[in-house]
């Protein structure tokens, strides 16, 4: 009798237990509503959420249908028109990350057109390459000229599309869907235009946010920043640990990669930046565990 009575219970549960599988965040519906350029970080990304067809009649994805595996959204409003880049930093390297940018045609987000679409990458059976065949970072950057990139990968592919220019008002929606895997990644935005700070309920996350990080270290401090000459990182870890501490463009290009051994508690780490060029950079530390990512800026 008692194993009948778990049988029910669990036929009861199902629906709810295979819904609580997906990230909840994975359809346009529940996206997450950014309110300004800040660093975002997903930490992982389970399931396709329940709408399965939301970029079906797009006509981007004329050679092959857009699949979503493991995906997030995000919205945000226009308040300053200008031009908009954006990069998606894995935290796994060779992971294979697709986007859907669409901008909303009516006041009530009823409707929406896809105007970049990147579904670059491995073809089913092939291996996964780091940083080989449209493996890891991608997103918009004004050097690209492609708007649609489709299943499979060029050699000359460099896994970013171009960037857009947005106008005052408009609103946009952004698919992010890791395609074989569950790890996180980083959203990091540049460019000219801003975001609506009183759009939605707001969810952005700050470069330096202490719920965004994993228990077993922490960011505490990133110094100077801007900064000309040197960096000082500081960490405080749980336990002793080797970390790896990379420096990467907003392209994608790995600039700087050290390796440190972290004692418990507080920790600096300083990082010699002089050669790299002017702009904004990722910085990004992982353990065998967890990764963490922030950004600076390069004077």
């Amino acid at each position: 009798m008692r194993f009948y009575n778990i049988l029910i219970i669990a036929l009861l549960l199902y629906p709810f237990l295979v819904q609580s599988q997906s990230t909840d965040h994975s359809d346009c519906v529940s996206s997450i509503a950014l309110c300004s350029k800040q660093l975002v970080h997903a930490t992982q990304l389970t399931g396709a959420g329940n709408l399965h067809d939301e970029t079906l009649g797009q006509t981007c994805f004329s050679e092959k249908p857009f699949t979503e595996t493991n995906s997030i959204w995000y919205q945000w409003k226009i308040s300053e028109s200008g031009n908009l880049n954006f990069t998606i930093l894995p935290d796994n390297a060779s992971d294979d990350f697709d986007f859907v940018l669409f901008r909303f045609n009516d006041p009530t987000l009823s409707t929406k057109t896809a105007v970049r679409c990147m579904q670059a990458g491995p073809l089913l059976g092939e291996e996964n390459l780091e940083g080989i065949n449209c493996t890891g970072a991608t997103g918009l950057k004004a050097m690209s000229t492609t708007e649609h990139l489709s299943v499979g990968c060029s050699p000359e592919s460099n896994n970013f599309l171009s960037s857009i220019d947005v106008q005052k008002g408009e609103v946009y929606a952004l698919l992010v869907n890791n395609f074989r895997a569950t790890s996180g990644f980083a959203l990091g935005f540049d460019g000219s235009a801003q975001f609506d700070a009183n759009f939605g309920q707001c969810s952005g996350i700050s470069d330096l946010s202490p719920d965004d990080v994993p228990s077993q270290f922490q960011i505490t401090d990133v110094y100077p920043n801007p900064a000309t000459q040197q960096i000082v990182v500081g960490i405080d870890c749980d336990k002793s640990t080797d970390v790896r501490l990379q420096i990467i463009a907003l392209n994608g290009t790995l600039a700087i990669e050290q390796s440190n051994m972290l004692g418990v508690g507080e920790n600096k780490v300083s990082l010699n930046i002089s050669q790299l060029l002017t702009g904004a950079y990722f910085l990004k530390i992982s353990t065998p565990e967890n990764t963490v990512t922030t950004r600076f800026y390069k004077e």
